[in-house]
């Protein structure tokens, strides 16, 4: 995927500068202790904080966690950087099997397209490595692999064990060697601060928010190399009522590492009180027994529950994840800090649809965003499940609605990009539409218009309601630039391409005004081409 023009060339790295220097990515999330050290752990998902406690710093070279297979690739890279490093070992939770492909890698060795064997597409090491150095590695480093050998609460344990593993300081190379990240090709275009993607599945909008982020992230510099595009406030709208049980076309998130077998281990987590050993937080840990100051465990989705059910309209039926005392100067944080439940009329057959809205500090749209929406869509579906007989009783018509999520941070990491051009290449955004967005009359939800012209040669417009077909508002104007500054100050369309539209009509309206002024006898009908003396021209 990497075309070897883009390459770039590799630097030696001294030992003695070693201290300065490495490691060369994610600093921030790594614990560094003598570079020297023989020895790498990587913890997966398990924290990394409660094995440093357990060891001193002259013990380990680095304590680093890895949640996902794309994190391979840099673990090659730091071994390659640093040769002092003899032992890696692998141990912790392993929730998104990272762990089982380094292993494979070390064990087994990979494939001539970079992919690691019995992994699919989805994960391809870095092509700008050359062959032969990953065989180097493989070759001078002891891999160990500890995951479900000691558990993954016992620190100390898994101390007592590294310390027994040899120590002896003698790198495999005489210098470290670093491969630049090569930067996948994007074209950033002009654009506003906020954007929004929506569809009527998962697998619509998710498409829609990669295709967005590609054309409009901005460029974010992270530590060491690695950079992201980002958009600072992005709203996405999932339509339908898909879960990850009923989604059609799973093949569309094909490069998400280990997405299906992972997704249904993971939505549990949103609706489960239990937290998985040695993660630092989970999501329904935070919404079914969030600890209070006090330490009282406070169960926030009953509370919104008990809400709804006494009052469907609601402003009160929101929960946090985000605990002040415990999250605000804590190493790691959720990155979805709330959820908020409302109810929304629907005209069209007097139902109200039970939205969620769901808010995110950050947010990995390329790899997260899925997951974390079907893991939400379950939770929907079970405070969906608990009020609606109680409103239906009440005489309320209760559907389960939309689902939302407003990201603050939106973004797809430098590694992801090549693998989200990809995807839209494979699956055409355009080609995956089923929530229309093409500027029909009966589409957008902010209503349909009629254009005529009235007896004395003026614009006239007609705002109908899309649900009831009603005339809700009438404006006449006497010029066309009136007409085009009332439908953009007053908002009355949402659907650009329905904007379009309405523009091509108002400007063949108003060739037919002016072709009467000049006694020319002109007709026009909207959605027709214009007619002189009865002809269509």
């Amino acid at each position: 995927m990497v075309a070897e023009a883009d390459i770039p060339e590799a630097e030696k790295i001294s030992l003695d500068s070693m201290p300065n220097v490495w490691p060369l990515y994610h600093r921030a999330e790594v614990v560094v202790g003598d570079v020297t050290s023989p020895l790498a752990v990587t913890t997966l998902w398990t924290q990394r904080q409660g094995l440093e406690g357990k060891l001193q710093p002259n013990e380990f070279a680095a304590i680093g966690q890895c949640y996902s297979p794309r994190g391979v690739s840099l673990i090659i890279r730091e071994l390659l950087a640093n040769p002092n490093i003899r032992t890696l070992v692998t141990w912790g939770k392993d929730a998104t099997n990272t762990g089982e492909q380094i292993k494979t890698l070390f064990e087994q060795g990979f494939n001539p397209d970079y992919t690691i064997p019995g992994f699919g597409p989805s994960i391809r090491l870095h092509e700008e490595i050359p062959a032969e150095e990953i065989q180097r590695v493989r070759e001078n480093v002891q891999y160990i692999d500890m995951r479900e050998k000691i558990k993954v609460t016992d620190y100390s344990g898994m101390a007592e064990f590294l310390r027994t593993l040899p120590n002896e300081r003698k790198p495999w190379r005489e210098f470290g060697i670093r491969y630049p990240l090569a930067r996948p090709t994007t074209t950033q275009m002009p654009g506003e601060l906020m954007y929004s993607a929506q569809g009527q599945s998962v697998e619509e909008t998710w498409l829609d928010i990669i295709d967005t982020i590609l054309k409009f992230g901005r460029e974010k510099i992270l530590p060491g190399e690695d950079f992201k595009l980002d958009i600072p406030s992005m709203a996405a709208i999932v339509r339908g009522d898909e879960d990850h049980i009923t989604m059609k076309k799973p093949e569309v998130f094909r490069y998400i590492p280990n997405f299906e077998d992972s997704v249904a281990r993971y939505v549990k987590q949103f609706t489960t009180s239990e937290r998985p050993e040695g993660v630092a937080y989970a999501y329904g840990e935070e919404l079914f027994a969030h600890e209070s100051l006090n330490g009282e465990k406070i169960n926030q989705i009953a509370y919104i529950t008990d809400r709804l059910k006494k009052n469907p309209h609601t402003g009160r039926a929101f929960g946090s994840t985000w605990n002040v005392g415990r999250h605000m100067t804590a190493p790691e944080g959720p990155c979805l800090v709330g959820v908020q439940f409302t109810t929304m009329h629907q005209p069209s057959d007097d139902s109200h649809d039970l939205l969620l809205t769901a808010h995110f500090k950050t947010h990995d749209m390329f790899s997260a965003w899925p997951s974390n929406v079907f893991g939400l869509r379950e939770l929907q579906k079970l405070v969906f499940d608990e009020v609606r007989k109680p409103l239906v009783d009440k005489g309320l018509n209760v559907k389960l609605g939309p689902l939302m999520t407003f990201s603050g941070s939106a973004h797809m990491y430098g590694g992801q990009i090549a693998y989200a051009q990809q995807t839209l290449k494979e699956f055409p955004l355009d080609d995956n539409r089923t929530y229309r967005l093409a500027g029909r009359m009966n589409v957008d939800p902010r209503g349909n218009f009629g254009l005529s012209i009235t007896p004395e040669n003026r614009i006239r417009v007609d705002h109908y309601d899309p649900n009831k077909g009603e005339v809700i508002h009438t404006q006449e104007f006497d010029k066309r630039i009136e007409a085009e500054r009332w439908f953009s100050d007053t908002k009355r369309a949402s659907d650009p391409a329905h904007i379009m539209y309405l523009g091509r009509e108002l400007a063949n309206l108003d060739t037919v005004r002016r072709l009467r002024e000049k006694g020319i006898n002109a007709e026009y009908r909207q959605d027709r081409v214009i007619e002189i003396n009865g002809k269509p021209i």
